[in-house]
């Protein structure tokens, strides 16, 4: 079977809520599909600590807004 027929027989079979797939001496099983819910805040998450060596993303995400933001403009100043 070429490989892009097998991805789309995969692909159709997976969301489709397959779970498993055999045909002969291959079988094929597919992860968790089911979405996951996510509550509301926790309380007290802001107080979590990441693992040592783990970079944390909100840091890293507002170093780049801050690296690419634009100075605000100065009143009076020209064009």
């Amino acid at each position: 079977m070429e490989p892009r027929k097998l991805k789309a027989l995969l692909t159709a079979l997976r969301a489709a809520g397959v779970k498993s797939y055999s045909s002969g001496d291959l079988t094929v099983q597919f992860g968790d599909t089911t979405p996951q819910v996510t509550g509301g805040d926790v309380e007290g998450a802001d107080d979590l600590m990441l693992p040592e060596g783990v970079p944390d993303a909100r840091t890293m995400l507002n170093d780049i807004e801050k690296a690419y933001a634009k100075a605000p403009k100065r009143a009076g100043a020209r064009r």
